[in-house]
Formats: structure tokens, C-alpha cells, sequence
């Protein structure tokens, strides 16, 4: 099913609540968030019809609509946010604008794609293992993935929770700081990083003919640190970092939605459907030792960035796969950007895309990722790369 529209409702409008920083900026929502007096779908139709309509506004979008933004309307997402591809059998697949004969990414499928269509200046989702950062890639945008507890996910339909976020994406890097100005804790905008470290494994596959069109954005990287540093992040591989990012999901998985699965029994597309009757299977008794490695390994990257320095990776693997893609490439796709992503949603650090345009070809991407609480700042490095992007164009 390919409807191609980004839109759940398209006709809600909410007007500024006061005058404020964001003060001309139009959004959009993926439809996880609670608005008052009316229904979330998360999704899925089933939930739709089995929760009332919402007492209040979720405090992230209040803080937007404070700050002089104005909501224009609700947004697709996968089913239960638990993808990574943007195809959803019920309302189907949004456009994705910079490649539409390629799949749009998800779970925040909806809010990628009117971002980078111009319905909105800024769109807002939500990331557990991927959900804005993979979007933002495929479609061409910038995007963040804040720390973990940034900003509240009150009001928000929970996937699981130790690791789910509140991210936003733009089309352009000054957008995407200022609305993390409205939405996160105060903090350093000024003190510039050291360090940029280029994580070995995580670019050791990365195509060729990719790192050649990212030379522009390498060298801009590079310009806003001291230092360049080349090595490891895992002992072993990231694709035990992923395994451990995946097994606790699971069970978090399992415990916010199993029950309401088993009174409802929805009916899920491929793939999510799959991995919603192994979340159903699992109970924490048995994983302790994962959630024991996942503590360790997030110690290790919080104290190998520590407060000077910044960690470099692709945001997926490539381009965005085509719509006609078979399943076993849509699950190596999968099983590489899970590699890649599960190095943030482990840490609970914040993650920035900056998006890569190729003429007549897919844009690709890169990601900045810094320690906990680093936001502001990472922000502002992000934007310091752009400007530096735009002198080198113009």
C-alpha cells in the first residue's frame, strides 16, 4: 500500500498560544502525542478506537505553540512506532521527497515527509532505536535525537521507554537549533569540542563512492575541532551493541504493549508483526544480564566522549532502500542501521543528522554524537558546520 500522503489530519490547526522565539514557524506532529480533544492513532486504527479522545496537550507541544510555532496538522506513523521502514499497511507509505521510489524510513514516516516536502518548516517525532534520525536521512533533512529525558515524554505513546525520545527534523540546521532552544534544558551553546572521533567500525563498510561525496562535509567537520582520533568504540562489534540494543527493547516492548495486544489482538504488517510477538515473549526475569551489559556499555561511551569530544558515523548505511526492495534486503538494511543507530539510544546521548544532497542521486547522510546533556552545544556545532558548508557552496 503506497497512499504517498504524510498527513493523519491534515485539517488540525492550532494557533500560537503567545508570540515567542519560533514566532512564524508552521509544524507538524507525528499523531503519538496527546491533543486535547482528540484521538491518537499511534499508528494503527485499533488504537484509535480503543483510547478517548485526549484530556490534555502533550507539554512538548505546548512549549512549541508558547514559543509562537503553530501546529498545522498530525502526522503518519509505522505501526506503534515499532519500524524503521515508513510503510504502514493501514495508512500506507508517505512520499518520500527527495527519492520517491524509495521508502520514506520511519517510524516518524509522516513527519519526514512533509518536512522535506515545505508542508511545515519543522516536523516532530519520536526516536527509540531510529525513528527521526533514519527519516531524516532518507528524506535529506537535519534531525536530532535529544538525550534521553531531554525533553518529557509526557502525553507521548510509549514504545519503550528507557530509550524512547522526543526528535524533530528541518530542512535546514538553524531551524532545527532554534526549536531546540524551545524545547530543551538550558546549557552550553559556546565551548567548542576538542576532538572529532571517527568511529573505525562504523565507517569500515561504508560504500566508497558515499565517503567520496562526503568529502565537503568531512572537512567541515574537522574544521570546528583541535584534534582527529581514529578508532574503536566496541571491544567486540557494534553488532553485539545492537543485539544488546534489541533484546531490551523487546522486553520494554513487551511490558508497555502486551497487554493491550492480547486484548485487542491488532492485526500488524510484516515485520512488525514479527517483532511484536517476540517482545510478547520475553520477560525482563530472563534478560537481566542485558540489561546489565547495556548499563556497562553505555558507562564505556559516555566515558570515552567525555566532555571535549564528538563522535562521527554515517546515519544509515546509504541512500534510502527503493520501495520495490526484496525482504532480505530490507532486513540487512535494517540489521546495518541498528548498527549504527544503537550507539545514541544505548548511550542516551543526543544525535544530530546532517544531511548530504547528491545531484540526481539519493541524498545521503552523517551523524554527530555527542555526551549526555550536550544538546545545545551539538547543536551549535552542527550549525557551525553548515554555515561552514554554505561558504564552501557559495
Amino acid at each position: 500500500m503506497n497512499n504517498k500522503e504524510a498527513f493523519m489530519n491534515k485539517e488540525l490547526r492550532l494557533e500560537p498560544a503567545m508570540g515567542g522565539t519560533l514566532s512564524g514557524y508552521t509544524f507538524a506532529v507525528k499523531d503519538v502525542f496527546a491533543i486535547y480533544g482528540q484521538k491518537t492513532s499511534a499508528g494503527h486504527p485499533e488504537w484509535l478506537q480503543s483510547h478517548p479522545e485526549n484530556p490534555f496537550t502533550a507539554p512538548a507541544i505546548e512549549r512549541l505553540l508558547r514559543n509562537g510555532a503553530a501546529l498545522a496538522g498530525t502526522t503518519v506513523s509505522d505501526e506503534l512506532m515499532y519500524s524503521l521502514h515508513g510503510d504502514n499497511v493501514h495508512y500506507g507509505m508517505p512520499v518520500n521527497p527527495a527519492d520517491p521510489e524509495a521508502i520514506p524510513g520511519g517510524s516518524s514516516s509522516g513527519s519526514a515527509s512533509a518536512a522535506a516536502a515545505g508542508s511545515v518548516d519543522f516536523a516532530v517525532g519520536t526516536d527509540t532505536g531510529g525513528s527521526v534520525r533514519v527519516p531524516s536521512a532518507y528524506c535529506g533533512l537535519y534531525g536530532i535525537r535529544p538525550t534521553h529525558g531531554a525533553v518529557s515524554m509526557e502525553g507521548v505513546v510509549p514504545l519503550a521507554p528507557s530509550f524512547d525520545t522526543i526528535g524533530w527534523m528541518s530542512r535546514d540546521a538553524d531551524a532545527l537549533q532554534q526549536v531546540g532552544n524551545a524545547l530543551l534544558p538550558s546549557g552550553d551553546t559556546e565551548t567548542p569540542y576538542r576532538t572529532v572521533w571517527w568511529e573505525e567500525e562504523a565507517w569500515a563498510e561504508y560504500a566508497d563512492e558515499y565517503k567520496q561525496a562526503l568529502g565537503k562535509v568531512f572537512s567541515a567537520v574537522q574544521a570546528q575541532a583541535e584534534t582527529l582520533n581514529e578508532n574503536k568504540l566496541a571491544e567486540d562489534s557494534l553488532a553485539e551493541w545492537a543485539e544488546v540494543f534489541r533484546l531490551q527493547q523487546a522486553v520494554e516492548v513487551g511490558e508497555t504493549h502486551r497487554e493491550w495486544i492480547h486484548k485487542h489482538q491488532p492485526a500488524f504488517g510484516p515485520g512488525v508483526r514479527e517483532r511484536f510477538a517476540f517482545a510478547a515473549g520475553t520477560r525482563r526475569e530472563d534478560y537481566l544480564h542485558i540489561f546489565a551489559k547495556r548499563q556497562e556499555l553505555q558507562n564505556e561511551v559516555q566515558q570515552r566522549l567525555g566532555q571535549d569530544t564528538v563522535m562521527v558515523i554515517p546515519t544509515v548505511p546509504g541512500p534510502a532502500p527503493k520501495i520495490q526492495a526484496g525482504e532480505n534486503e530490507i532486513q540487512e538494511v535494517r540489521k546495518r542501521t541498528m548498527q549504527l543507530t544503537c550507539i545514541a539510544g544505548i548511550g542516551g546521548l543526543p544525535q544530530v543528522t546532517i544531511p548530504v544532497e547528491r545531484p540526481g542521486k539519493a541524498p545521503i547522510s552523517i551523524s554527530i554524537v555527542a555526551n549526555q546533556h550536550d544538546d545545545r552545544r551539538l547543536l551549535s556545532f552542527v550549525q557551525r558546520v553548515a554555515r561552514h558548508l554554505q561558504n564552501i557552496d557559495s
